[in-house]
């Protein structure tokens, strides 16, 4: 038993690192032609060779698309809920974004509590029985001018029809495409 342990205890956990599994042989070469490039110019003046170079920025360039391909791939094998909810976690949700501070009377409010106390004072508190009218101002108007009918067309063409309930996409609207399955 203890001889299994110590066998256990001892392996190194891994030799080299795992790649990210949107790496790919053109992440890789573009690496390379960027790692291997020698810009003297640069150099001679006291930078190093890791600045904004050309090459830096076709690596940069070719590791964007891999990645966007990958997620995209991902995204589109996955078949059912659970799936969706097993590639969730991969994404890093960005900070929430907080709300400017309000300013009343020169004081700053951060607090949401204090901003809605604040806001209903200001707002909803300014009014009393003094700013109520006098008198009617709907009075000598008719029946007709008080509830116009609305104009509109209760028909509807075959196409229209189709394009509302059969053409419907399966992303939400936006640039995201968010798909319609994650969101159910």
């Amino acid at each position: 038993m203890w001889e299994g342990c110590l066998k256990v205890a001892g392996t190194p956990t891994r030799t080299s690192p795992r790649a990210a599994p949107w790496w790919t042989d053109e992440c890789k070469r573009a690496w390379q032609t960027w790692k291997h490039s020698e810009h003297p110019g640069l150099i001679r003046r006291g930078r190093e060779r890791w600045s904004w170079t050309e090459e830096r920025r076709d690596f940069l360039k070719v590791v964007r698309k891999s990645k966007r391909e990958y997620w995209r791939k991902v995204l589109a094998e996955a078949k059912d809920g659970p799936e969706l909810y097993r590639i969730i976690p991969w994404h890093k949700l960005g900070t929430t974004p907080k709300s400017p501070p309000l300013v009343v009377e020169g004081r700053e409010i951060e607090d949401t509590l204090e901003k809605v106390e604040a806001l209903e004072e200001l707002i909803l508190k300014r009014c009393n029985n003094d700013d109520d009218l006098n008198g009617d101002p709907l009075d000598g108007w008719s029946p007709e001018e008080l509830t116009p009918g609305l104009e509109w067309n209760p028909t509807a063409t075959q196409e229209e029809v189709e394009k509302h309930t059969i053409g419907v996409s399966s992303t939400t609207p936006g640039v995201d495409g968010t798909t319609v399955r994650l969101i159910t």
